[in-house]
């Protein structure tokens, strides 16, 4: 156990994966080394393997279907045919259940490319959750993708208002701001809680943002302030 957590921190997921593995077979903790290895699996891209995992987790603790989540993913990033027609049976049976369950199954859906049958779900959870975030936050991501941004930016700004202060929801509405070439509303957006000076991920799409609205002045400002708090990236120094 100590080598994987070892190569998992290293990141060397192979190696985590043979001792998640070796631990199974040996019949130790096995759930809980059946969701490591399930995850270092996809990590390694050794995508069956992880499919495989996450389905023999899901018939341990079917309860909320987080596990469907990860071997959606599994099945698409790996092309797995087969295993993707299996998922979309055992979706079809699955019932709702809980709105922790509803939900990852939508997420489900959402990782197998299946704009329809996301649409459907969110929709219908919608009717009951009206001011879920996390169901607004899937159903503006899905409208992006299928470019219906200004029906989006209404999930998104949704979100939002039930949490202000979330950095992931600020990135999504900036995203469909800057979709439509509204560069003041995405910049605005993105400076609009101290706590977001904190996120990196953030602070890289103003950088950018206010690149491409000619602000260079403040660009720069951001890149500096990037720079300096985070010596590690050292790619920045290319922005």
């Amino acid at each position: 156990e100590l080598e994987g957590k070892a190569w998992n921190r290293l990141k060397n997921h192979d190696a985590a994966l043979r001792c998640w593995s070796e631990l199974i077979e040996l019949g130790e903790e096995v759930e809980k080394n059946i969701e490591r290895g399930a995850r270092a699996a996809f990590n390694a891209s050794s995508y069956l393997k992880s499919f495989e995992y996450a389905m023999r987790l899901h018939g341990i603790r079917p309860g909320t279907n987080q596990n469907l989540v990860l071997a959606s993913r599994a099945a698409s990033k790996g092309n797995l045919l087969e295993e993707r027609e299996m998922l979309l049976n055992q979706l079809e049976s699955t019932p709702r259940g809980s709105r922790d369950a509803w939900l990852n199954i939508c997420k489900a859906y959402h990782e197998l490319d299946l704009s329809e049958q996301t649409e459907v779900q969110l929709m219908d959870a919608l009717k009951i959750h009206p001011d879920d975030i996390e169901f607004n936050i899937l159903t503006g991501r899905l409208l992006m993708k299928n470019g219906s941004v200004e029906k989006a930016i209404k999930h998104f700004k949704r979100a939002q208002d039930i949490e202000p202060h979330r950095a992931d929801i600020a990135i999504y509405l900036a995203r469909a701001y800057r979709r439509l070439g509204r560069f003041n509303l995405a910049i605005i957006t993105l400076r609009g809680d101290d706590g977001y000076r904190d996120n990196l991920s953030l602070q890289m799409l103003l950088g950018n943002i206010l690149s491409e609205a000619e602000d260079w002045a403040g660009s720069l400002e951001i890149w500096e302030n990037i720079r300096s708090n985070h010596p590690e990236r050292r790619d920045i120094v290319l922005k």
